[in-house]
């Protein structure tokens, strides 16, 4: 048929493009039909298909709906059949056909595909009017039909082929994405610096000091608390260091039958550690001692009556001082072997030896003060067969004396003596228990370990009652894991956190200078909507093996997740594998994503290419811009055609055909990349679910198994 005899209807629904005022459009519409009332032309707008002109010819057919198009409205061409009977039935048949098959659902207007030239190829464009002496067509071959675009369905632009300027975008976004990645990557750095990690100190899993009440309570000492319970045992108040005006506390822990108190602790305002008298009534400390306050107190000990109090120092002198804390004399003794330890007891002051079981006595007057007088031996027959020839520590009590032994080599032991330090006798300890040092409390003693929470008790007779364990102790010991849990979560988000933006913020100026990149290789197209082209349209053949790579591919990352969580199963259980949920609906996504970005539909008109992508949009460029880098082949069956948006299915062979003006030139993998990003594709969005999904699979698992 002459192509000059093809006439066209124009067709307006009432669409507008965007940012065209309804109002603005009536009065276009009024002048186009001469009218002086706009309201005249409002059923033209009611969403049903009018025409606006009938049996155009091709030229002024395009020259009015590209009048109509530049201000504003959005027409339809649809093509009618010449003026003779048998043409007009067959063009009425092939138009009902072509419109009830090509039809886009998302379109709200209804067009119709005209009929095709003998020399069109596509397979989906309406039947083909044959001249009545040409020899009738082969049967065809049975193929599933494959759909093909409807050209009339015209769409705008998507958003990055209308910035004017895309690359000069993409690189200020590269710029600053790249800023506050280098500036996370220093704040990182400066926290790691500056702050180390706060020290929360050792765990307070049990005492490190013990003392007894004017009215037998028992006061526990942690390094930020004083535990006191009452006679019982049960637990009376926690008093923190800070409400003594302290920092820390430290052994040793002494209480006079006044009820002063002395223990080691550092102030605010004060360097180092110091010896300090301390009113729990009134919640304030002092230095305790006037004349030597660089002194470092290692034990404690008092006269009966509370008027001398004996130190000793880590320089292994003995001094004697009065209740306010002034010296009045001093001696050079040797420190213990095992715990610091000086006793008062019967008038007299008891030092272990620092080499041997011995026990020295010394004399606690002014006047001859420190002169020993004997030394006693500590020896059982049981301490002498196991090796054990020293002192770990000593605990006086009503009616008992008790000591740990050991040696540098042989296991501590317990062993109860008489008031004059003789006949001593094995008292049993559990073999899981490690004893550090002892509490003497009213008639009995407590066995310590500063890593337990409880202590073992003995009564008067030497057998073992019921464990003691403070509530406070392990209140203590919660409040502290918390603290540490907090102080862990603070310094991770601190640091974790801004790591992880800094890492995500490297991630877009990467992902944004590809863009650049792959943007500096595209000719500068004008963006315009595509023009109807009703005839002579070629339209590349689609691939067939898509669907099946796509299945393959989408079955291979389900079959790895699944994979990952039946080995976690076997490893470590049926909850530590539900982390592994994530990447199992992260594969599923992107297997539903790989399908919806792999479908379109490439054409050739002239010296033009009409490419339709994967959701339905149309583009149109010249052939040219297809040639040499203009498009890359990224797998077998698709191609990515970098002057337009999309990607496409297509035979690898057809982009070198000589029916089609194609030619894929060598692209390198960041150009891809950049031009997925650039066009929000689908595959791209794939690959971040896929490594959104295990990213979350192998965090959550590692907080599980941890």
């Amino acid at each position: 048929m002459n192509r000059d005899a093809q006439r066209y209807n124009l067709i307006f629904a009432g669409e507008l493009l965007p940012g065209t005022h309804r109002e603005q459009a009536q009065r276009v519409l009024a002048g186009f039909f001469g009218l002086k009332d706009p309201a005249a032309v409002a059923v033209f707008f009611s969403g049903k298909p009018v025409p606006l002109r009938r049996q155009l010819k091709r030229e002024d057919a395009l020259k009015l709906y590209r009048q109509l198009r530049s201000v504003g409205l959005i027409c339809d061409l649809q093509a009618v059949a010449a003026a003779t009977p048998t043409t007009a039935t067959t063009t009425a048949t092939a138009t009902a056909t072509a419109t009830a098959q090509h039809k886009d659902p998302t379109e709200s207007t209804a067009t119709s595909t005209p009929k095709r030239s003998s020399t069109d190829s596509s397979p989906d464009t309406g039947p083909t009017v044959r001249s009545a002496d040409a020899p009738p067509d082969p049967p065809p071959r049975p193929q599933r039909p494959v759909p093909g675009p409807n050209v009339f369905a015209l769409r705008p632009t998507p958003g990055p082929a209308r910035d004017s300027n895309p690359r000069e975008t993409a690189q200020l976004r590269f710029f600053i994405a790249s800023f506050v990645a280098v500036a996370l990557c220093l704040l990182v750095i400066t926290l790691t610096l500056r702050f180390p990690g706060e020290e929360l100190g050792s765990a307070p899993a049990g005492p490190i000091d013990a003392a007894t009440l004017p009215d037998n309570g028992l006061v526990l000492m942690t390094e930020d608390a004083l535990l006191l319970h009452e006679r019982s045992g049960l637990a009376r108040q926690r008093i923190t260091a800070r409400e003594l005006g302290l920092t820390t506390l430290a052994p040793p822990l002494w209480i006079g039958s006044d009820g002063m108190l002395l223990v080691n602790g550092g102030a605010a305002l004060q360097a180092g550690i110091q010896l300090q008298r301390c009113d729990l009534d009134e919640r304030i400390c002092a230095p305790f001692l006037q004349d030597a306050s660089a002194v470092q107190v290692i034990a404690i000990a008092a006269s009966y009556l509370g008027d001398a109090i004996f130190l000793l120092t880590d320089k292994g002198e003995l001094l004697r001082s009065d209740a306010a804390g002034r010296i009045v004399a001093n001696a050079t003794v040797l420190r213990p072997w095992g715990r610091d330890r000086v006793i008062a007891a019967d008038g007299l002051l008891l030092l272990p030896a620092p080499d041997s079981p011995l026990l020295g006595v010394y004399r606690p007057d002014a006047g001859r003060f420190a002169q020993q007088l004997d030394a006693l031996l500590l020896m059982p027959p049981q301490a002498a067969g196991a090796a054990q020839d020293r002192i770990v520590d000593l605990a006086v009590s009503d009616q008992a004396r008790h000591a740990l032994l050991g040696g540098e080599t042989a296991p501590t032991a317990l062993y109860q003596f008489d008031a004059r330090w003789g006949t001593g006798q094995p008292l049993a300890l559990p073999g899981d228990f490690t004893a550090e040092f002892l509490v003497p409390w009213r008639d009995r003693v407590l066995v310590a370990n500063s890593a337990e929470p409880l202590m073992l008790r003995y009564g008067p007779d030497g057998h073992r009652e019921a464990d003691f364990t403070s509530t406070l102790l392990v209140d203590a010991r919660e409040r502290w894991e918390q603290q540490r849990l907090q102080q862990q979560l603070l310094r991770q988000l601190g640091i974790a956190l801004p790591l992880f933006l800094a890492t995500l913020c490297a991630g877009l100026a990467l992902l944004y200078g590809a863009e650049s990149r792959a943007l500096g290789l595209m000719p500068n197209l004008r963006t315009a909507l595509l023009d109807p082209m009703p005839a002579g349209i070629t339209w590349v053949a689609p691939g067939d093996t898509r669907r099946r790579a796509l299945t393959r591919l989408g079955l291979s990352l389900l079959g790895v997740a699944v994979l990952a969580m039946l080995v976690v199963t076997w490893l470590q259980g049926a909850l530590p594998a539900l982390s592994f949920a994530p990447a199992v609906l992260a594969s599923a996504m992107a297997w539903h994503l790989f399908n919806q970005g792999a479908g379109g539909h490439l054409g050739y008109f002239d010296q033009r290419v009409i490419l339709v992508d994967y959701d339905g949009r149309y583009f149109y460029g010249e052939t040219s811009h297809l040639r040499g880098t203009r498009s890359c082949l990224l797998a077998p069956g698709v191609a990515l055609p970098l002057s337009m948006g999309g990607l496409i299915n297509l035979r690898a062979h057809t982009l070198t055909a000589t029916d089609a003006p194609l030619a894929p030139g060598p692209m390198g993998g960041t150009e891809v990349l950049g031009m997925l990003w650039h066009l929000d594709h689908p595959w791209l969005r794939a690959g971040l679910f896929l490594g959104l999904g295990w990213f979350m699979s192998i965090s959550i698992l590692v907080l599980l198994t941890l």
